[in-house]
């Protein structure tokens, strides 16, 4: 599944359809990125941003263990028709590797589409993005995560982050802060992961720790 920094929420809600459909009852979810190899460092607008990174989480129909996390949510949309859309980052292997021509429309997209997901995810629950424990956006940069606190009112301790190690690691990121994180978290915890992607796209889901 390819649909850039979204592509972990993509691959969650097609694992939630095969175990909903009684298909499979176990899965593995693999996400990496390799963005480093087609960096432009010449590249002044987004060549310092670029990280890589990889994840893997299994997941089951059925709980396992008390200290299961649940997924009590997930949600997609496909975005291709706002903004830049499929222009607003392109990988191009020949022709400047991976670029961002133009920042600020990634930006105003990505600041409210990802609050959107936030919201789609958390209301089926009776819950908004501020009634979270824990928000992890994914790690574009710090600006866009400092502009949806703002646009939340929530502080910064709601939000965890690793941008500033690991730049942005694409779509491994989100899930590579929430397993960084683990040890933070208590039982009943609810954290809130949301994405954009580059094409355009959005996603959220929700966990109940």
């Amino acid at each position: 599944v390819s649909a850039a920094c979204s592509s972990f929420v993509n691959g969650l809600e097609i694992i939630e359809t095969y175990f909903a459909a009684g298909k499979a009852k176990k899965a593995l979810l693999v996400c990496s990125e390799h963005n480093t190899y087609y960096s432009n460092e010449s590249d002044p607008k987004s060549g310092h941003l670029w990280g890589d990174a990889a994840v893997a989480y299994f997941l089951s129909k059925d709980k396992t263990a008390d200290s299961d996390i649940a997924v009590k949510e997930v949600f997609t949309r496909g975005l291709g028709n706002i903004g830049k859309g499929p222009e607003g980052v392109v990988l191009r292997p020949k022709e400047g590797g991976i670029e961002m021509p133009d920042g600020r429309d990634v930006f105003v997209n990505a600041c409210h589409q990802m609050l959107v997901a936030l919201e789609n995810a958390t209301a089926p629950h009776n819950l908004t993005p501020a009634d979270l424990d824990y928000i992890i956006t994914h790690q574009a940069n710090k600006r866009i995560v400092a502009q949806v606190a703002h646009q939340l009112n929530l502080s910064d301790e709601h939000f965890l982050n690793n941008i500033e190690e690991l730049g942005n690691t694409g779509s491994a990121s989100c899930a590579l802060v929430f397993a960084q994180n683990r040890d933070k978290f208590k039982k009943g915890d609810k954290v809130g992961l949301t994405v954009f992607g580059g094409g355009y796209s959005c996603g959220a889901f929700l966990l109940e720790v």
